[in-house]
């Protein structure tokens, strides 16, 4: 009796730990399906999710399978897209790497185009200075032309009023014909004679002044012995014909002339240099024991030599011309001596 209650306790206690096993294997069941199903739902959601632009009316209960063949779909075009992004992005890659080699190219182009430009702007700016060079020298050159055009046109206004004046002396000497010579003031040092002497003096330092353009404190003659007056005289002349002619002139002392107030030497020399100069390129003047006047490359008209002769007898000195193919040569001095007769 009691070995049987011992059994039936043991039996029972075994069914009350069956049923715990089993009441234990149904919790855990039911933990595992309640996983299953929150994995299910999570799978729904996730199905919802990836079908909703397709439909939204579709079943909430559709089966694991479905759900698996909508995942496996979506998983194959994502896939087929992921393939083709993997295209593009070998594309883009490939595209990539066309354009860093076109953008090294153009690199190099840059910098040789930055070197060329350099290059260039130094070129651009020799060639500038080069510019401003020649304009400089365009500028001087334009003005030494127009100075020299203004020699010119002075020269040949003076040349003009030369000629006149040539004509005026021929008109002059048709008209009233050559009288006697006249003395050359041997010895005269009267009063009017010293001052005419200072009065021609005054004119030609005004005339050389206005010709040259000398400040008002420039003094053409100054004060000293009559002969070095003469000398200073005589190159104020000559320097005036060269502004106003435009010629080359030179004037030398080598002496006095005997017994010839210098008044009549300058008048002499003044006008005959006049009457040479334009018809030669260059006058020379010689002031000594004899007044010489020289003309290189003398191209004379017809009556220049008269007129030369006839300002000589003007002078009541003794002279000759003397020319050849291009110099005339002018010699005047006192009258000299007649030889005493032989006995």
């Amino acid at each position: 009796m009691t070995v049987a209650l011992v059994v039936a306790v043991l039996v029972a206690v075994l069914a009350v730990v069956g049923l715990l096993v089993q009441r234990r294997r149904l919790a855990d069941c039911r933990t595992e399906v309640a996983g299953m199903e929150l994995r299910v739902q999570s799978a729904d959601v996730a199905v919802q999710e990836a079908r909703e632009a397709a439909s939204t009316a579709e079943e909430q209960a559709r089966s694991q399978a479905a759900a698996h063949e909508a995942v496996a779909r979506a998983a194959g075009e994502q896939r087929v897209e992921l393939s083709s992004s993997e295209e593009r992005r070998l594309q883009v890659e490939a595209e990539l790497d066309r354009r860093l080699e076109d953008v090294a190219k153009v690199r190099e182009e840059l910098e040789a185009a930055t070197s060329g430009t350099a290059r260039a702007e130094e070129a651009v700016e020799a060639e500038r200075a080069r510019g401003l060079e020649l304009s400089a020298a365009l500028s001087a050159a334009e003005q030494r032309a127009a100075e020299g055009e203004d020699a010119v046109r002075r020269g040949e206004e003076a040349r003009a009023a030369l000629l006149r004046r040539l004509d005026e002396l021929q008109a002059r000497a048709a008209a009233s014909p050559t009288g006697p010579p006249v003395q050359a003031f041997a010895g005269d040092t009267s009063a009017a004679v010293d001052a005419s002497w200072r009065l021609l003096l005054a004119r030609v330092e005004r005339q050389w002044a206005s010709s040259v353009g000398a400040g008002p404190d420039e003094r053409g003659v100054v004060g000293s012995p009559p002969d070095e007056q003469l000398h200073q005289a005589v190159a104020r002349e000559l320097e005036r014909l060269r502004e106003e002619v435009g010629l080359h002139t030179e004037v030398t002392r080598t002496g006095a002339m005997d017994g010839v107030h210098p008044m009549l030497v300058l008048l002499a020399a003044g006008e005959l240099a006049a009457l040479v100069a334009p018809y030669s390129e260059r006058v020379a003047v010689e002031l000594g024991d004899r007044l010489v006047v020289v003309g290189e490359g003398w191209e004379p008209e017809p009556a220049a030599g008269d007129d030369l002769r006839a300002s000589i007898s003007d002078t009541g000195l003794e002279g000759e011309v003397v020319s050849s193919e291009a110099t005339v040569r002018i010699v005047l001095g006192p009258h000299q001596p007649a030889p005493a007769a032989s006995s």
